[in-house]
């Protein structure tokens, strides 16, 4: 039985998402080292033959329908991960557990669409690692927000990608915590108490977490799907609890689903709940200052803005 042409048959369930079965190759696999060994694992069980030939074609030999009962198993394995890959988007790889990061390969029209949305206001950074974010919890959420808002605004949703600095909180405590984004941990900004997101990446820029690594500094800003829905667009407000009420819609007190300001040379958009922000990427990457490393086209920072407006600054958990 060969379980390349098993894999390739059951695959065309996910849509073209998974890669050849290559146990050889890990890299160019869609299971990775944990599911290739389950794989060398029944072939042991069976006392199946598994071998790796030219490319990484995998083959598997046996008496009767042992080998056969290997490629099953595999099948149902794959058949698993296609059920769960329908709900989330078709970038996401299969994981093990609830929450993973993967690493979001270079030159990948993913990685490019990130790069690009940072250079278009931060030219001077080096991205050093993009990572996707797999809150399969977070993400259910998120989309049940955006199909009730869809039914409120009748379709509209007016999903954004925006960027959202940590300052001195590590990342990781809002995409792997239940809430995400969450503003009750967050110093009131100009438009009160919410959750705050950038559209430039200059501005997100002032925001970020900073560490060192190997004796340089790196930062960490985060990339985000917001549901703007029906934005409120208003001047600088602290006394803003929650978005104001619109003059029509379906409920009595229909509320604007965000609202939008300007500050520090950026457009940013507040959402006074949880679940209306997914955290999709993590950013690492370096500033240079002097790109050409001449010691004199030192070109000034990004614009900081006046302190504290419009960003809701995460405080320390």
């Amino acid at each position: 039985a060969n379980i390349n042409e098993a894999f390739l048959e059951v695959t065309s369930l996910l849509q073209g998402r998974l890669v050849t079965l290559a146990l050889g190759h890990p890299e160019q696999s869609l299971p990775g080292p944990s599911h290739q060994q389950s794989v060398k694992t029944w072939a042991a069980q069976y006392f199946v033959h598994l071998s790796t030939g030219e490319g990484g074609r995998v083959s598997l030999t046996g008496e009767g329908g042992y080998a056969a009962s290997v490629v099953a198993k595999w099948e149902q394995q794959v058949a698993t991960w296609a059920n769960a890959l329908s709900k989330y988007p078709t970038t996401w790889e299969p994981q093990v557990t609830k929450i993973e990061l993967k690493v979001v390969a270079q030159s990948t029209p993913e990685w490019d669409k990130v790069v690009s949305l940072v250079h278009l206001t931060l030219a001077r950074v080096q991205l050093v690692l993009v990572e996707r974010i797999q809150n399969q919890w977070l993400w259910d959420r998120y989309t049940f927000a955006k199909q009730r808002m869809a039914e409120k605004n009748g379709g509209e949703v007016n999903e954004k990608e925006l960027f959202h600095g940590t300052k001195e909180t590590l990342p990781e405590k809002i995409y792997r915590s239940e809430q995400g984004f969450d503003f009750r941990y967050s110093a009131m900004g100009s438009w009160g108490s919410g959750t705050y997101f950038a559209v430039n990446a200059s501005y997100s820029h002032n925001y970020a977490f900073k560490k060192t690594e190997g004796g340089q500094v790196v930062y960490q800003m985060l990339l985000a799907h917001v549901l703007t829905g029906m934005s409120y667009s208003c001047p600088p407000n602290p006394t803003l609890r929650r978005p104001p009420v619109r003059q029509s819609g379906p409920f009595e007190d229909q509320l604007y689903d965000s609202v939008q300001g300007n500050t520090g040379s950026s457009d940013v958009y507040v959402v006074y709940d949880h679940e209306k922000a997914y955290p999709a990427y993590v950013l690492t990457y370096k500033y240079n200052m002097d790109p050409c490393n001449c010691g004199q086209c030192r070109g000034p920072a990004p614009s900081r803005g006046r302190r504290g407006r419009g960003r809701g600054r995460p405080r320390k958990k």
